[in-house]
């Protein structure tokens, strides 16, 4: 117990100093060193400002693994703490981070902050701003890595299309089941319904050139339109009439894309850094596209994760 407290006052006071590991060597020799040395940690804290009994911020950032992403120099009290850099994720390493605090805490400008960096060191991003926030990256990132600015409006893609032709379709399709599940709250029977005829369709397509036609999200909604269901009418309307409602709002959300059967534009903008302005955009569309995004580059990275974003 007592090793254990006399290593997290070291932390506090910088474990990396010479002057700290000298004292816990001394510290180690005998319980009364051990006692001593616990005393001189606690006298340091206190003149610098800091209560012992606070770990404060400097074992975490000495914890963390080597990062290039710089935030500061940590503080407690009046002591200067060690440099605080953020580790960038990798397929061996996956980092995710999250950035909370109250309204004007400055969540904002840190995220701001390490996007300059991440993309001024030649990192892609693909950053979603649903209150156009982020807009001074595009002149605070130099030359060639300088972000797009994309709205929902410019969007040409195919919701159906896999990210690439190593995805095969039914995998993506169990994909796009899933968004709709968790994004538009659609129930078991208007999915099974949408899988089934989804199969259906994109299987009478065809191949063309060897690589599976996918119906545009319009096309897929006037096929639903005109389901007939003979005995099972009156179950299987009920779910139809949620998936319609579903459909038709994507449709009328994302007009434009909803009308695209194929498109390269996804894999084009997977190898630059991108700036999603979603301002405008709120609700089940908002929470749709969104994920969808997130999980076509999740997947996009698990084929090519080397010349795609974070």
């Amino acid at each position: 117990m007592l090793e254990t407290e006399l290593d997290r006052l070291a932390k506090q006071l910088g474990s990396h100093r010479a002057d700290v590991r000298r004292l816990l060597d001394l510290a180690a020799r005998s319980a009364d060193g051990a006692r001593l040395v616990k005393s001189i940690f606690r006298g340091r804290l206190r003149r610098a400002g800091m209560g012992p009994d606070d770990p404060g911020a400097f074992p975490l950032v000495q914890e963390l693994p080597p990062g290039r992403l710089r935030i500061g120099r940590a503080i407690n009290g009046s002591a200067e703490g060690p440099v605080f850099a953020l580790p960038e994720g990798s397929k061996a390493n996956i980092c995710h981070t999250a950035v909370v605090g109250e309204t004007r805490y400055g969540k904002t400008h840190l995220l701001l902050h390490l996007a300059c960096q991440y993309m001024n060191a030649g990192g892609l991003c693909w950053i979603f701003d649903p209150e156009a926030e982020y807009d001074v990256l595009v002149e605070a990132v130099s030359g060639p890595l300088k972000p797009l600015v994309l709205a929902p409006r410019h969007l040409r893609i195919n919701f159906f299309q896999p990210p690439t032709d190593a995805i095969p379709w039914k995998t993506w399709l169990e994909d796009i089941c899933l968004l709709f599940r968790q994004e538009t709250y659609l129930r078991d029977g208007s999915l099974n319904l949408f899988d089934m005829e989804m199969r259906s369709i994109i299987e009478h397509k065809g191949l063309v050139g060897g690589r599976p036609q996918f119906p545009s999200l319009a096309a897929a909604l006037e096929h639903f339109r005109n389901l007939k269901f003979g005995g099972r009418k009156v179950r299987s309307g009920a779910w139809l009439e949620s998936l319609l409602n579903r459909m038709g709002m994507l449709c009328n959300v994302f007009e434009e894309t909803s009308r695209v059967t194929h498109s390269e534009m996804l894999p084009r903008l997977a190898r630059r850094s991108v700036i999603f302005h979603l301002r405008g955009l709120r609700g089940l569309p908002l929470q749709f596209l969104v994920h969808y995004l997130v999980t076509w580059l999740a997947r996009y990275r698990e084929v090519l994760p080397s010349c795609s974003p974070s």
